[in-house]
């Protein structure tokens, strides 16, 4: 390739990458409850974020705010994101590295969560490097919905007989069973949701309009 034709390339490549991230209008509220209208660097964020990257005018000087500064932040009518000290199964799905036991590993995390499903009951999502978890707010608290793979364990005696295989946790349904349903829902009903965003949103705006 010609040397001027890959300059031309990469200069492209890097404006494309730069326009990209871009700041947008957004907002975030600081720990004394205080809202500030803001420009916030869009990112993306494919891993749920720790900080956010502002500023006051598109001419001001670019300031970070971490996720102990901050207790909301918002971008435009579609990107919201709240702070939540929550429980965290950080249980792996990979195969190699699943547990042999069904019950969830929870450690407290103070974590930002991205709003999903807003109204009377609340969706959130958190994903971080392959993990990914939900919540949902029923009241005043936010509570993981409890998903997780394990692979069951077969004792030498029974091993050829039945071989391991992997089985689910889905305590998620009971909790919506218990926690988020219309009058007029079923179990059959609640046995069709899946662990993912697409299934749970639909359900969550199911509920809503009962």
């Amino acid at each position: 390739m010609r040397p001027h034709i890959f300059i031309s390339l990469a200069i492209l490549f890097t404006t494309s990458i730069f326009a990209q991230i871009r700041f947008e209008a957004g907002y975030y509220i600081d720990n004394h409850g205080k809202r500030q209208e803001c420009l916030i660097r869009n990112l993306g964020w494919n891993n749920n974020p720790r900080e956010i990257e502002y500023r006051m005018t598109a001419e001001d000087q670019t300031v970070a705010k971490t996720i102990d500064e901050i207790t909301e932040f918002g971008i435009g009518n579609n990107i919201k994101y709240v702070r939540a000290d929550v429980d965290l199964d950080r249980s792996s799905e990979m195969l190699q590295s699943r547990t042999k036991f069904k019950e969830p590993v929870f450690t407290n995390e103070r974590l930002l969560l991205k709003v999903i499903f807003q109204s009377k009951n609340t969706l959130y999502s958190y994903y971080e490097s392959g993990l990914q978890r939900y919540y949902y707010k029923s009241g005043d608290k936010i509570l993981p919905l409890i998903h997780k793979a394990y692979t069951s364990i077969a004792t030498p005696e029974n091993k050829q007989e039945y071989p391991e295989e992997t089985r689910y946790n889905n305590t998620f349904r009971v909790q919506l069973w218990k926690d988020i349903k219309c009058p007029n829902t079923n179990m059959k009903r609640v046995e069709k949701v899946e662990y993912n965003e697409k299934s749970l949103l639909t359900y969550f705006r199911e509920i809503n309009n009962c």
